[in-house]
């Protein structure tokens, strides 16, 4: 009568394997857009690196003290499309899913497949109990397995979520070695800071700017503090084309959350 449309009501376990399939259709389309600045600016010159030196880098994991490539099917580059649409997908989901009470039930199982996909069932892991000591309650970030195989993917997706189009573009090209900034990229100094007990935090006291060699992306404290400075190591046309990329993911969440509400029963 007034125009409204019932929502199609769905399992959030399905919903959840309908939305990893559509990070992993996302991150194939990304790929290959990706590929065709890439190729633009990777020709081997002036120190650059070529297009096949930056494809064929398999994504390797430290395991016994020696590297191991993590999976022949999937390669530095997709592996890091990949996390970028799930990272662009977890992002909306708080903002999108219906109803709003199973986000964070949504983001556990997500990260449950991701690691499921990348080690394998049977060394994901369980999540820690919320009450390590009689006296000290913790909320773990959604995707904290432990008593697993820890999963590259997993933490790939974690250095994307909740950063602009810029910045993952940094963090990608970071990974991919094809810049080295001077510019716009810092490492945050720490200070411990013991509250009693167990609890022991970190107060940031302030930045240091590393030599572009010594930049890692997987160092939890770098900090991309001006990513359009970072991005001037390339031409802007060049730049501009990959955030271009990074903008057209589909978060899956907006339009889906408009036509299902998920639920547990």
């Amino acid at each position: 009568m007034f125009g409204f449309k019932k929502k199609v009501l769905i399992h959030r376990d399905e919903a959840a394997k309908i939305f990893m399939e559509h990070c992993r259709q996302e991150a194939g389309q990304a790929l290959a857009r990706i590929i065709v600045p890439l190729r633009w600016y990777c020709d081997g010159k002036d120190g650059r690196p070529t297009l096949d030196d930056v494809m064929s880098r398999p994504l390797l994991t430290f395991d016994a003290g020696q590297f191991k490539t993590r999976s022949a099917e999937r390669g530095l580059v997709a592996a890091h499309c990949y996390a970028i649409t799930t990272a662009i997908g977890l992002d909306a989901l708080h903002h999108h899913i219906d109803p709003y009470s199973q986000a964070d039930v949504m983001e556990w199982s997500a990260y449950e497949l991701i690691v499921e996909e990348d080690v394998g069932p049977e060394n994901v892991g369980t999540p820690p109990p919320p009450w390590p000591t009689p006296m000290l309650h913790v909320q773990w970030a959604p995707g904290t397995f432990e008593h697993g195989v820890p999963s590259q993917q997993k933490l790939l997706t974690d250095r994307y979520t909740r950063l602009s189009s810029m910045r993952k573009v940094v963090v990608l090209l970071l990974a991919l070695k094809v810049i080295r900034p001077r510019r716009g990229v810092s490492k945050v100094l720490h200070r411990n800071s013991n509250f009693g007990g167990a609890v022991v935090g970190l107060d940031q006291v302030g930045t240091l700017q590393p030599d572009p060699d010594d930049l890692d992306e997987w160092e939890d404290d770098l900090q991309i503090t001006d990513a359009g400075a970072a991005l001037n190591e390339l031409p802007t046309d060049i730049a501009m084309e990959m955030v271009s990329v990074v903008r057209a993911v589909d978060p899956f969440w907006p339009t889906f959350g408009k036509s299902h509400r998920v639920t547990w029963q």
